[in-house]
């Protein structure tokens, strides 16, 4: 099933996983709050607080971490992805003599014109009035897409995906030495004379240097090994498992057109999304799923996928798999 999803700009997003954004949250907190190093209780954070406290009653199922000492993360529990963040400080971009204290909210997928798409206040909107402040955050931050999630995640898989086949194509080219090929490292590709070397091998020819066969045969698998990964399109599949409203745990699948694109548009590189309960779940995702989830955050396991963190996966298909022997 294909999603309708509104255009948007996807460039310059400052995407963050839940998991890492909530891990400074004690330190911050008892840095400047409960057992402040200043001696005095930093206002300003307790005030950034405040409003993530208020900004979290007005979300369903909204959570709050502290980003730093003057922002806030706002996030559903089970969510991959934080919403955004609000904070009380100071964030324009003019010069001003003095510092002007706002009530700030950052939406990934909110669009403010009055700044440069390359800035970061392009997410932002600022607020002198807190209520306002709230209002707007309510209005903008919502939960990704599982297309969305796919895609701010993907850069990871792929640098693994195109590492391996940077393996392949150097083990190819390190192969040709010993026979005094060169095969170039870029646009590298079938030797003109790997069909007369495989030929010559199949035949069972006695060489009069034993090395030379072996290393013919070491060339001749490497330039097959080469061939089967050097696929310039990979499909993959992203799966997240949340947990909904009713406690029922619901697995997210999105397919990606290429998982070697380092930062996929969810606008044109997402082909299917889908949510199942767990019996719905193929087989086969199951299975590779669970392959990956008894191994470390941010590991990839070759011919299987990348594991990003608990809950969340990009894992290679059968139909264009060319990591599997």
């Amino acid at each position: 099933m294909r999603l309708k999803r509104t255009k948007m700009n996807w460039a310059n997003i400052k995407h963050q996983v839940v998991h890492k954004a909530i891990l400074e949250h004690k330190s911050i907190i008892d840095t400047y709050i409960t057992n402040p190093t200043s001696g005095t209780r930093n206002q300003n954070t307790i005030t950034a607080l405040e409003y993530a406290k208020l900004v979290c009653k007005e979300l369903r199922g909204a959570s709050c971490a502290m980003r730093d000492h003057k922002s806030v993360w706002i996030y559903r529990e089970g969510d991959t992805h934080v919403m955004g963040w609000v904070g009380y400080g100071d964030w324009q971009t003019t010069l001003t003599p003095k510092m002007k204290y706002q009530f700030v909210m950052y939406a990934p997928f909110h669009e403010n014109g009055k700044y440069r798409e390359d800035n970061d206040q392009y997410r932002m909107s600022m607020f002198n009035d807190r209520d306002k402040a709230i209002k707007k955050a309510k209005a903008l931050f919502r939960s990704y897409t599982v297309g969305e999630s796919a895609c701010a995640l993907n850069s990871q898989a792929a640098s693994s995906i195109t590492d391996v086949q940077g393996n392949a194509t150097k083990a190819y080219k390190d192969a040709g030495k010993p026979l005094d090929i060169h095969i170039s490292s870029y646009g590298a590709g079938k030797h003109v004379l790997i069909d007369e070397f495989k030929a010559l091998l199949a035949s069972g020819h006695l060489f009069l240097r034993a090395e030379v066969g072996i290393n013919m045969k070491k060339f001749c698998d490497a330039y097959d090994l080469f061939e089967k990964r050097k696929a310039s399109e990979i499909p993959v599949m992203y799966v997240d498992m949340v947990t909904d409203r009713f406690g029922d745990k619901i697995y997210r699948l999105a397919r990606l057109k290429n998982g070697r694109h380092y930062s996929p548009n969810p606008n044109n590189e997402v082909t299917s999304e889908e949510h199942c309960q767990q019996s719905d779940v193929p087989q086969w995702v199951v299975d590779r799923v669970s392959t990956l989830q008894i191994v470390d955050n941010e590991t990839y396991v070759e011919g299987v996928g990348y594991k990003h963190c608990d809950n969340a996966y990009t894992i290679h298909v059968d139909e264009v798999n060319p990591f599997v022997d």
